[in-house]
């Protein structure tokens, strides 16, 4: 039988006076260059982003292909290690409040991307809104263009590990994206939806 997590905040006084003081003293401290450490990338990349709101954590620079003017990012939000972000002119993406997005996470835009408020994004998950055209037999793939419509995720997902979305694709509110699950067409709101292509599992009552 599954366990509900209660997360219980430990206090200082707990920490420092166990058995295991001398681990935890070390702990703090490397606790504490995280939080150094956090609080520079954020300050040095709030500047390319300065449509943002406040309380917006960044744990490592991400990866910029391009100006990301066009980004605006809400309150509350968490960026992981190694995300890659691309905008170009004409293009937008739009990140609510109390987001997460875990490492390795790749969010590429020719056209627009909104992600509601209350996501959770986990790591390796790839959210892109344009393909290759690949249509013409003898005709060299790159010369054949790109193509493409906006992505649409509602609040309060969950796209798990691995999962990819395809462009034009809409997910509704309260949806889960099982891992490594490849999404192609709309998921309706409340369900939850696996496999390659993503097929509904469930609906969350």
């Amino acid at each position: 039988m599954k366990r509900k997590f209660v997360h219980d905040k430990i206090s200082i006084r707990e920490l420092l006076f166990n058995k295991h003081c001398l681990s935890n003293i070390f702990l703090l401290f490397h606790y504490s260059v995280l939080n150094f450490k956090y609080s520079i990338s954020t300050s040095y990349v709030s500047l390319m982003f300065p449509k943002r709101g406040k309380k917006v954590v960044f744990k490592s620079i991400p990866h910029i292909l391009y100006p990301c003017l066009n980004v605006e990012i809400g309150n509350n939000v968490i960026m992981g290690y190694n995300i890659t972000i691309q905008t170009v002119k004409g293009s937008k993406i739009r990140i609510g409040d109390n987001v997460t997005i875990n490492d390795n996470c790749f969010i590429t835009s020719l056209f627009g991307i909104e992600i509601g408020s209350g996501t959770s994004i986990a790591e390796n998950v790839s959210i892109r809104d344009f393909n290759h055209i690949f249509r013409e037999k003898g005709v060299r793939l790159k010369e054949q263009g790109l193509e493409g419509d906006n992505i649409v995720i509602g609040e309060n997902c969950w796209l798990c590990r691995g999962c990819v979305i395809l462009p034009g694709v809409t997910i509704g509110e309260g949806a889960v994206i099982a891992a490594n699950a490849v999404v192609n067409k709309d998921v309706p709101p409340h369900t939850v939806v696996g496999g390659v292509p993503a097929k509904i599992i469930k609906t969350i009552q």
